[in-house]
């Protein structure tokens, strides 16, 4: 049975990205997934026309559509239109300057969504006319579900809008001519009697021909008239001839605006928006002088509209309009029941400057709903984007944004965390995960953009089984979870008991804890954050309006605990809803569309309430005359009512978190980063130093050393399983487990592997490869580490034979089939290290310089700029990665920050890892020993995103990055990322009390784990460096087996000594023997998965999963050491390095 561990927190998260300006002229289509595609106009001093869409790889693109429609370079875009069929099918014509009074058009070839692309180059349409007027706007019929028509009729409206002097030119009909292969300007768009002014125009079609609906005033103080003029071809002739009907349309005396709708059948009906309210005209009424057509619309929102927009999928119809106030609303509704439906206001005045409305009826991709969204411009001079979907009428904000490896947005968010497992607690890798949710919601999943629908879709783990989701919020709330069915890489389903996930009930737990402390306004008002900060300003409401918030928000917690868990709407059907149904004529009140509105209008609310009616929760507010009221039948819509209220009492989104949410401690983090940064520079100059003092002691530490290997034994029951559950039963296992599987400890990790870091780190260095340390691996370590290979592939394949048949194997298992190679390993070592050592101090010069080169790293970089005010350079950023996860693990496990090591130098740190003169002070060791282990343990965890982010690139590449490139991009960072973890781990591991049992043993494994790291240094700077790889797996894995053994012995020791060591504690021994075994079967795994990750894809996809089974139950046994060694006070406080 296979199972998920769940988390989230209410967060600030980060995405490497800038937002996108607001555009002078936009529109909004659907993509070929139905998701939004923007045309652009921009605001820039040569405005370009882009599109803004969802690229291949689910990311967010930005680009100029210039190219691909051949405009001129340097040309003004002055508008444009685009219109959609039902098969997505894209019409668009484009107006660029030609000359001060005139215009150029471009016309493309009707085209797919899907060929809108930076690269591809659209067909274009010619013509027989090099120019027209001055264009100012242009207008595209719909395009009918059952049309024959080549291309939409379009028109172009011109600088001159006075027909008294134009007689009818301000108005160019474009004429699309399939015999010729072209389109043709025409100008035969009169009105019946001279015009003053034009007050708008719309698309006409009918029995009659095709055409528009023409809004005008004769005089300026005159009545407003209407007339349609429709054309079309002449049945008696051949030569092209048209006919045209010309009539006076009924019309209010005072209508401001007009829009067309169009049936099944692709015949236009209009709209009139006049001072009663919103009019319609069907396709007949709207071509005769006498029909006044039906008043559809007449409430208070529908009586001062200045303008309307229709937008149409099929006979899914949405009406946009704006008030004379400018407020804007829509009318949710069928082509069929304009007069029925869904109105509501959505944003006040000033909300909105411009907007570009969109509809997606039903369908399979969408999860069948009714899907609207709104692009618009904000209040910050960007682009953003509102989606609703029709089952919970929510409007739920989405950043509209352009991705950048320099810059950062800061994304509101709720961000989710699934860890597949399987029975063993091992990570199902490449599962995928049947996943509903009670809303349909957009979110950003694995650093790709999708839908989780509430018909539910299959998605994909990462290669360890997790799923990332970060769900772009402003509210406390979000939609429940449901992870119903699972699937392993092979399309096999798993069984699995059904997960219910709300991603907003931590923080609403929280809220319920901090509620608990308030008794009275005061206790409100005198309220702290987590950053013992005060939770208002200086403009806190008063008691009364506080004491409400109080109540409201006691009252929703109640409401929230009475809902079903999984989000899931109660079925509401009682007589005090139907009356008040009866009696509300804004149904946008009920089902929450109008919410938005409400939001923005919180200071306006002067009274509100939750109540419980019946079976019903409601949420009922005040503003001015009207009362609005809301039906609270899911928890999503509670919580939205509880953000309201926190809107209401002025405390803003950033003060919420701070209160209820999770919030990094960027303080105590940069103190960490600081203290890790200082460990790797004094390891450098420590390691420097010591050089000359280890050469003369080499050899006779290895003939001591081999006149111990015919020995070596398990430490513990040799039966027993070492897997990835290994620590689960453990005392205080599960706390352990259940922070290294949080949303808060895998940020860093999960913005590394999703974020970018991976492809577009780059690294500003002029290291270059030295040749003296590419003779010495060519004439000594490729020679001596290809003379052990066979022997270490038949070791992993021994491995991988047993983890294929069983997701585990015992310590006596991996000792038996280890122990012959660990003796020839220890040779193979012996040969190469006093050759290693004469180019020790020319590569910790150039690790020096190169660590202290700037980085640029997406997201981690900006974040860094932001809250350490400078750059990042590659001993930062490896130092700040670490810092994240320690930080967290440490404050959570002991209840303190990780403590700092003031004044470390190369000097100091001899003392502390070597026991130099003078000695240190015994506080100053025990700092530095629970420091580095905590950062040894969080390291496991980094240490895997890393492999696997190493061995993504390594494909993507195939070895042609080249060896000075490395130098610059990822490859050569993440390796002295793996190197510094490596290290921090030796320093903490290095014995330096002389009564310590199998002291020797200890210091072995310190020594083989330097030499290690050294060999990974040698090859970065080798030329020519990917040749190197395959014999530096060799040198990995030989290095692990060989500690794995000198590990057992010390662990023995441990035993053997008992009692007479006055720091012994059984159960820790008997976790570090297990560790032990865990970090040499992990070390068997990434060999496995490096070697053959080019020739054989099955070895290495079995190759990650021992890594992952190794690296999952190491994090949490080693954790469990952790905890337990820092609960009794231990002062040794030593973790295994990995």
């Amino acid at each position: 049975m296979a199972s998920i561990a769940t988390d989230s927190e209410l967060m600030t998260n980060f995405i490497a990205a800038v937002p996108v300006p607001a555009g002078s002229h936009f529109d909004t289509v659907l993509d070929e997934n139905r998701r939004p595609l923007v045309f652009c106009l921009n605001q820039e001093a040569v405005p370009k026309l882009q599109i803004i869409r969802i690229g291949n790889n689910n990311a967010p693109v930005v680009f100029d559509l210039g190219p691909c429609i051949s405009l001129p370079a340097a040309a003004i875009v002055q508008t444009f239109e685009v219109q959609q069929a039902n098969d997505l099918t894209l019409y668009l014509c484009v107006a660029y300057q030609q000359s001060a009074t005139s215009s150029s058009l471009i016309v493309p070839l009707p085209f797919r969504p899907d060929l809108l692309k930076s690269d591809v180059r659209l067909p274009i349409i010619p013509s027989s006319q090099s120019s027209i007027g001055t264009a100012v706007k242009i207008f595209m019929s719909p395009v009918a579900a059952i049309s024959t028509l080549p291309f939409p009729d379009t028109f172009v409206i011109h600088n001159t809008l006075d027909q008294l002097a134009s007689s009818g030119t301000d108005i160019t009909r474009i004429v699309f001519d399939p015999q010729n292969y072209q389109w043709n300007a025409m100008q035969d768009m009169t009105t019946p009697e001279n015009a003053s002014t034009i007050l708008d125009v719309s698309t006409a079609s009918g029995i009659l021909g095709r055409g528009m609906y023409v809004l005008y005033k004769s005089q300026e103080e005159g009545p407003t008239k209407l007339y349609v003029r429709l054309m079309r071809l002449n049945p008696d002739t051949n030569d092209g001839s048209r006919l045209t009907s010309v009539a006076s349309v009924a019309c209010p005396s005072d209508a401001r605006c007009i829009a067309s709708v169009f049936n099944g059948g692709g015949k236009s009906g209009l709209l009139i928006a006049a001072p009663d309210g919103l009019r319609y005209l069907n396709a007949i009424e709207s071509t005769q002088k006498n029909s006044p057509g039906t008043l559809v619309q007449s409430t208070s929102m529908f009586r001062n509209i200045t303008s309307l927009v229709v937008k149409q999928d099929g006979n899914h119809v949405s009406i946009w309009f704006q008030t004379s106030s400018e407020e804007l609303g829509y009318l949710r509704t069928t082509n069929d029941q304009l007069s029925s439906g869904i109105s509501t206001l959505l944003m006040p005045a000033g909300q909105s400057s411009s907007f570009a409305p969109c509809i997606s009826q039903p369908d399979s991709v969408n999860g069948h709903l009714l899907w609207q969204m709104l692009v618009s411009n904000d209040n910050y001079g960007n682009l953003t984007l509102l989606e609703q979907a029709s089952d919970s009428g929510l409007w739920r904000p989405t950043p509209i944004y352009s991705p950048s490896n320099v810059c950062n947005i800061a994304v509101q968010s709720h961000t989710v965390t699934f860890h597949i497992k399987a029975a063993d607690n091992s990570p199902l890798r490449a599962a995928s995960a049947f996943i509903q949710s009670s809303s349909s919601v957009s979110v950003m999943y694995n650093g790709k953009n999708t839908i989780i629908p509430q018909s539910g879709a299959w998605y994909d783990s990462d290669d360890a089984g997790t799923l990332n989701f970060i769900i772009p919020t402003n509210s406390l709330g979000s939609q429940a979870l449901n992870i119903t069915s699972l699937k392993d890489q092979n399309g096999v389903l798993v069984p699995l008991t059904p997960v219910v996930f709300d991603p907003g009930n931590k923080a609403i737990q929280k809220l319920s804890e901090n509620l608990a402390q308030l008794n009275s306004a005061a206790d409100l008002r005198n309220a702290k954050t987590q950053k013992d900060e005060p939770l208002f300003g200086s403009d806190a409401p008063d008691d009364a309006t506080l004491s409400q918030a109080i109540t409201s928000l006691q009252t929703l917690k109640t409401a929230y605990a009475d809902l079903p868990a999984d989000g899931s709407a109660r079925a509401i059907i009682t007589p005090i809803v139907q009356t008040r149904s009866a009696d509300t004529l804004d149904l946008g009140d009920l089902i929450m569309d109008g919410l938005n509105w409400i939001k923005h209008k919180a200071e306006d609310v002067w009274d509100w309430a939750v109540e419980k009616l019946g079976d019903v929760w409601h949420f009922i507010c005040k503003i001015g005359d009207d009362i609005k009221t809301f039906v609270l039948d899911c928890v999503e819509k509670v919580c939205e009512a509880a953000t309201w209220v926190f809107e209401k009492i002025k405390i803003a989104w950033d003060k919420v978190v701070e209160w209820i949410g999770f919030i990094f401690s960027w303080g105590d983090i940069l103190e960490t980063k600081d203290t890790i940064s200082s460990i790797i520079t004094a390891g450098v100059d420590l390691a420097a130093d010591k050089v000359g003092w280890v050469e003369g002691k080499v050899d006779a530490f290895f003939v001591s050393l081999l006149a111990d290997v015919d020995s070596l034994g398990v430490a513990y029951d040799p039966s027993k399983d070492m897997n990835a559950g290994s620590g689960d039963n453990l005392q205080d296992g599960s706390q352990i487990r259940g922070t290294q599987e949080s949303t808060s400890y895998n940020w860093a990790s999960e913005r590394m592997k999703h974020g970018g870091a991976g492809t577009s780190t780059e690294v500003k260095s002029s290291e270059t490869p030295d040749s003296d340390a590419k003779e010495t691996w060519t004439t000594v370590f490729q020679p001596a580490f290809d003379g052990i290979k066979d022997s270490l592939i038949q070791v992993g394949e021994d491995i991988r034979t047993v983890f294929v048949q069983k997701q585990s194997m015992t310590a006596g298992q991996f000792m038996t089939i280890c122990k012959d190679v660990i003796k020839v390993g220890i040779e193979t070592i012996r040969g190469v290290v006093t050759a290693l050592l004469k180019l020790v101090k020319m590569l910790l010069e150039k690790i020096s310089q190169y660590g202290n080169a700037s980085i640029n790293i997406p997201i981690f970089s900006s974040l860094y700029e932001l809250i350490a005010q400078h750059d990042l350079t590659i001993f930062d950023a490896v130092s700040l990665v670490l810092a994240i996860p320690t930080t967290i693990f440490m404050k959570i496990i002991t209840g303190h920050k990780p403590p700092t090591l003031p004044g470390l130098n190369g000097t100091m740190l001899g003392q502390i890892v070597l026991g130099d003169e003078p000695k240190i002070s015994p506080d100053i060791q025990l700092d530095f020993n629970t420091l580095t282990a905590g950062i040894t343990v969080s390291g496991v965890m980094v240490k895997t995103i890393i492999d696997a982010i190493k061995l993504i690139y390594a494909s993507i590449t195939e070895g042609s990055e080249g060896a000075l490139k490395k130098f610059q991009g990822p490859s050569g960072f993440f390796e002295v990322f793996a190197i510094v973890i490596d290290m921090i781990g030796v320093m903490n591991a290095l014995p330096t009390d002389s009564d310590l049992p199998g002291l020797r043993f200890r210091q072995w494994v310190s020594y083989i784990s330097l030499i290690r790291g050294s060999t990974h240094l040698l090859v970065l700077f080798l030329e020519g460096g990917e040749d190197a790889e395959k014999p530096l797996l060799v040198f990995d894995l030989v290095s692990s087996l060989v500690n794995f053994g000198l590990e057992q012995a010390a662990c023995i020791s441990e035993v053997d000594d008992g009692s007479s060591w006055k720091d012994y504690d059984g159960d820790v021994t008997s976790m570090t023997s297990v560790s032990s075994g865990l970090n040499a079967i992990a070390a068997v795994g990434y060999f496995t998965a490096f070697m053959f990750k080019k020739d054989e894809v099955e070895v290495t996809a079995v190759g990650m999963v021992v890594l992952e089974i190794g690296t999952v139950g190491l994090a949490v046994v080693e954790g469990v050491i952790f905890k337990w060694q820092y609960d009794k006070d231990r002062k040794t406080r030593l973790i295994i390095p990995s």
